[in-house]
C-alpha cells in the first residue's frame, strides 16, 4: 500500500520532502546497506527518518525486540576493536531516544550469511553501544533500529549512528585465543614477556566465563577493570594459583555502570593468579556446588562471603550475557606469566622483588613452589622440584646472585 501513498502526494509535498535535511531510508533493508568502508573515521552517519521504513520486512535482532531499522556495511581494513554508538553525544541528530544496535559478520560478504558479533539495547540511558572485534578483510553489517515495535512519530523518527573503526591492538594486549576455559586446569595462559596491559576476548554462549593465568608483578599498583571496555553487565573474579577465591566485583564501586573493577585491596604477593570475567549472573562454585560470593551488594569489591568460603574453584553456575559479547579488561601491575619484564625475579634471592633479601623471600618462594607457579622454576630446567629449592637457597644464603 506504500506505493498508493506515494501517488497521493502532490508536487509541492514532494518538493518539501526532497528539501528535508533527513534522507528517506534508502538503506532500509540489509541488501541496500550503505557501504561506509571508504569513509573517514570516526564516522557519523547522516540522520535518517524511518517513518516510512518497511516494518514487515525487518530482520530481527538477537538481543532485543527492535524495528524500523537502517543498515550500513563495512569491510575492515585492519584487525582490531570497533565501536558503534547511538549515544546522544555521538549521534546528536538521532531523535529516537530508545534505540538498539546489532553488528553482524558475513561469511561471504552478503546479507545471506550473517552472524551476530555484538548486540545492545541500553548502554547510555536508553541508547545503544556495541564494541566488537573485527578481522581484516571481513565484511560487517550494522543494523541501527528503534526499540520495540511501535511506529515512530514525527519529530521522534530519526536514526543516526557513530562508528570508530578498528585499530590494531596495543602491543601489551593479549587477544583471547579460541575460547578461554573456565577452570584452573585448562585456563588460558597469555604468551609474551613484560607488561600485560589488557586482555580482549568475547563470550561463547550465555553461560560462559573466561579464565586467564596472570602474574601480578606489582601488587601495589594492581587493578583490573572492564569499565569502558564492553557494553554488557560484567563480573570480575580473582583467584589464587590453587583456585582459592580472593576478591570479586560486579558493578564498578567508583561509578554507575554495570561493568566491573577490582583493586589491590586484597592482593599482597607478587605471584601468579587466575583472573576471570563473566556476565552477571554466571558465578563460580566449589566442588560442593556452593557459590563463593553472595549476589549483593552489587557495587562493592568483596572478599568471599558466600557459602562456598573455604573451597576452591571447581565449576560455574547460572546464565547471563549475550553470545559473542566482546570485552576488554584493562590491567595495571600485571605481567605475562612465566617470565620476562619483571614477572619473575632475575635473581631468586630477592624472590618477592622487594629490593632486599630476607625471610619474606623464603615465604614468597615456598608459596609459589608449593603451587607449582612458573617463577619457582629457579634453575630454569622446565620443571618444579627439589632442585629449585636448592638453587633458591644457594642464592638466598649468599645474599644475592
Amino acid at each position: 500500500m506504500r506505493s498508493l501513498c506515494y501517488k497521493a502526494v502532490g508536487i509541492g509535498a514532494l518538493a518539501t520532502l526532497a528539501a528535508s535535511a533527513f534522507a528517506q531510508p534508502a538503506n532500509d533493508l540489509c541488501d541496500n546497506a550503505i557501504d561506509i568502508s571508504a569513509e573517514s573515521f570516526p564516522y557519523r552517519s547522516e540522520g535518517v527518518s524511518v517513518l516510512d521504513a518497511a516494518f514487515d520486512l525487518e530482520s530481527r535482532m538477537s538481543c532485543v525486540t527492535a524495528s524500523y531499522s537502517v543498515w550500513y556495511k563495512f569491510v575492515a581494513g585492519v584487525s582490531g576493536t570497533a565501536t558503534v554508538s547511538t549515544c546522544a553525544g555521538d549521534a546528536p541528530d538521532c531523535t529516537i531516544t530508545d534505540t538498539a544496535l546489532s553488528v553482524y559478520v558475513s561469511d561471504d560478504g552478503t546479507c545471506g550469511t550473517l552472524t551476530s558479533v555484538g548486540c545492545n539495547d541500553d548502554y547510555c540511558g536508553l541508547r545503544s553501544t556495541v564494541t566488537c572485534n573485527m578481522n581484516a578483510g571481513s565484511t560487517y553489517y550494522i543494523q541501527v533500529a528503534k526499540y520495540g515495535t511501535t511506529a515512530p512519530t514525527g519529530g521522534a523518527d530519526v536514526l543516526q549512528m557513530y562508528m570508530v573503526a578498528p585499530t590494531p591492538p596495543p602491543p601489551d594486549r593479549w587477544l583471547e585465543s579460541g575460547d578461554a576455559a573456565e577452570t584452573t586446569s585448562d585456563a588460558q595462559v597469555p604468551v609474551g614477556t613484560g607488561t600485560l596491559g589488557s586482555i580482549a576476548g568475547s563470550l561463547s554462549g550465555t553461560a560462559d566465563a573466561d579464565l586467564y593465568l596472570i602474574t601480578i608483578c606489582d601488587p601495589g599498583s594492581f587493578s583490573a577493570t572492564t569499565v569502558g571496555g564492553t557494553s554488557f553487565d560484567t563480573q570480575l573474579f580473582l583467584f589464587a594459583f590453587d583456585g582459592s577465591p580472593i576478591t570479586f566485583n560486579d558493578d564498578d564501586p567508583l561509578g554507575t555502570t554495570l561493568q566491573s573493577r577490582i583493586s589491590n585491596a586484597y592482593v599482597t604477593d607478587a605471584t601468579d593468579y587466575y583472573l576471570a570475567v563473566a556476565p552477571y549472573d554466571h558465578d563460580p562454585i566449589s566442588a560442593d556446588g556452593l557459590e563463593f560470593w553472595l549476589d549483593q551488594p552489587f557495587r562493592a569489591e568483596r572478599q568471599p562471603d558466600g557459602p562456598g568460603v573455604g573451597g576452591v574453584l571447581d565449576s560455574w553456575t547460572g546464565t547471563g550475557g549475550t553470545d559473542g559479547a566482546v570485552y576488554v579488561i584493562a590491567l595495571s601491575g600485571v605481567c605475562y606469566p612465566g617470565g620476562g619484564g619483571g614477572a619473575c625475579p632475575s635473581c631468586p634471592a630477592d624472590y618477592d622483588l622487594s629490593g632486599g633479601v630476607d625471610g619474606s623471600d623464603v615465604e614468597a618462594f615456598f608459596t609459589d613452589w608449593s603451587n607449582s607457579a612458573p617463577c619457582s622454576d629457579t634453575n630454569l630446567d622446565g620443571g618444579i622440584d627439589g632442585a629449585d629449592i636448592e638453587t633458591f637457597f644457594r642464592a638466598w644464603e649468599n645474599g644475592g646472585c
